[in-house]
């Protein structure tokens, strides 16, 4: 029995050795598949060995910075073509105006009622005394806007006696010095906007989508060290661009918010002007030409006048010059025009100049500051 049982044992040893021999084999005949990971061999970070989380995919993308952004913010610099800024708005709905962009639809504007800031024309069913009524009504309870809506219907629609006109214009201009001139943000204005500051913005690029100059995005702020601008600040701008119409027989130059010279227009401020002589200031369609805008601008002779340099007290043509581009009327192929100071302020009123617009000191600077060259248009009547 004893003897049976050690060869069972014996037998038993015999197969699970030739088992163990069968498996060994088995295992290094199989075929092996090269990019399988290996416990024995670093892990390598390939695609096929590991599936990264999301944390582990390092640090969040942001897009490069544009490298041509000066550190240095310089006023009406148009070097520099960085990132738009980031306007608080949605959009910039932009009035009409002309040569620059096609007038907005009526569904982007505010419902129109008949004391709608925002919306010029809807105070025409009303006559002069009445639009004059409502309009001290709305300036004495605080709403400005409805009472230079009022009057700026009525001044778009032609039925104004001149001694109204000049009574509506006045007013206007009054409201405007808040409304437009100051640094009060007022919404419900269609004209008003707001434009935040960000890092490496110039006034030039905070300026630019609003058809604006920085200069004037300046005086609106009250900024008057443009290199110190406050990152994350809000100021004011205004949907340009402005326009303006010079009539020859009044000696003004009016300035509009619009499509000057239509009901779709909005009357801002008015300047006194010097014309020349024999009426030789070509009526029609002027633009201020891009790149055309120089301070201190050195005069270059013309007729029997010498040519003179900039600070030079006989020059002129003072402290602004803004050349014209004739695109209309009897202005087409008219050269060596614009619009500058003067230093003989008993011009003004007068047909004196060789054929350009004149303005005393004061006054070009703030028409330096408000029309944008390649976007402005200035229209000369009769």
């Amino acid at each position: 029995m004893r003897r049976r049982n050690k060869r069972l044992s014996r037998q038993l040893g015999i197969a699970l050795a030739i088992a163990g021999v069968v498996t060994a084999a088995t295992w290094f005949l199989r075929p092996h598949d090269p990019s399988a990971p290996n416990a024995s061999t670093p892990n390598t970070g390939t695609a096929a060995s590991v599936a990264l989380l999301p944390q582990q995919a390092g640090p969040a993308f942001e897009p490069a910075r544009n490298s041509n952004i000066s550190s240095e913010l310089s006023l009406g610099s148009l070097e520099q073509k960085p990132d738009k800024p980031l306007l608080l708005e949605q959009s910039i709905a932009k009035p009409a105006v002309g040569l620059a962009y096609t007038p907005p639809t009526k569904a982007s504007a505010p419902a129109a009622t008949n004391s709608s800031p925002t919306n010029p024309g809807s105070n025409t069913s009303l006559n002069s005394s009445e639009a004059f009524a409502r309009a001290k009504s709305s300036r004495d309870a605080g709403d400005i806007l409805a009472a230079r809506s009022l009057l700026n219907d009525q001044l778009q629609s032609g039925k104004l006696t001149k001694d109204e006109t000049d009574q509506a214009k006045a007013t206007i201009r009054e409201l405007n010095q808040r409304i437009v001139f100051s640094n009060a943000k007022i919404d419900a204005d269609l004209y008003n906007a707001r434009v935040k500051v960000q890092p490496g913005h110039s006034l030039t690029v905070l300026a630019r989508p609003f058809d604006i100059t920085p200069e004037f995005l300046a005086r609106l702020n009250n900024i008057s060290d443009p290199r110190r601008l406050r990152a994350g600040a809000e100021l004011k701008a205004i949907k340009g661009p402005f326009h303006a119409v010079v009539s020859k027989s009044t000696f003004t130059m009016d300035f509009y918010l619009g499509d000057a010279g239509t009901s779709a227009s909005t009357y801002i401020t008015t300047f006194r002007v010097g014309l020349g002589s024999d009426l030789s200031t070509p009526t029609g369609t002027w633009l201020v030409t891009r790149g055309g805008k120089l301070v201190n601008p050195k005069f270059w002779g013309t007729g029997d006048l010498p040519p003179l340099e900039a600070d030079d007290p006989k020059n002129p043509l003072g402290e602004r010059w803004l050349q014209l581009d004739g695109i209309a009327g009897e202005a087409v192929g008219k050269e060596g025009y614009g619009i500058h100071g003067t230093i003989d302020p008993d011009s003004i009123g007068k047909n004196m100049s060789l054929g350009c617009i004149r303005l005393v000191d004061e006054d070009i600077k703030l028409v330096y500051d408000l029309l944008t060259d390649g976007k402005s248009k200035v229209v000369v009547v009769p």
